[in-house]
């Protein structure tokens, strides 16, 4: 719902008897309307909003302050570092520091799997093929 359309929903509340029902029925009439644009919930918190601020403006919400240029800047030194490990050092919420990772300092999470253990065979096995490699340079050609 738009500025203008509050304002106009609380003065047909205002002239058709401080009534949510009416004040709907009122609006629907003066635009033609068959189907309802709001429910009499929506004018009843809209004139709750206006009795209890005196506006029909929406205030911003609280939410979270923005982190300002000095905590980016002490986050980047910190980029070996984990994100619980700096999130406790800068006193920032982890999962901001984790968006800011991403985000800011393009740094992802990598995690090293190893898919299987290398044995003392496979070490003779490797050297065995660089050695039987280097031995015949034909082939040597033909794989670069």
């Amino acid at each position: 719902m738009n500025v203008s359309t509050c304002i106009e929903t609380v003065k047909i509340y205002d002239s058709l008897g401080e009534s949510a029902t009416a004040a709907l029925r009122g609006y629907k009439t003066k635009h033609g309307l068959i189907k309802d644009p709001f429910t009499v919930s929506t004018i009843t918190r809209l004139i709750e909003e206006v009795e209890s601020t005196g506006s029909v403006l929406d205030f911003p919400g609280k939410g979270r302050e923005s982190l300002s240029d000095e905590q980016l800047q002490s986050q980047s030194t910190m980029t070996s570092s984990s994100i619980t490990q700096v999130s406790q050092l800068t006193g920032i919420p982890r999962a901001s520091v984790h968006r800011l990772m991403g985000r800011h300092f393009h740094l992802y999470p990598y995690h090293f799997t190893l898919l299987q253990n290398i044995t003392k065979e496979d070490k003779e096995q490797r050297v065995t093929f660089a050695t039987w490699l280097l031995d015949n340079e034909k082939i040597v050609s033909n794989i670069l």
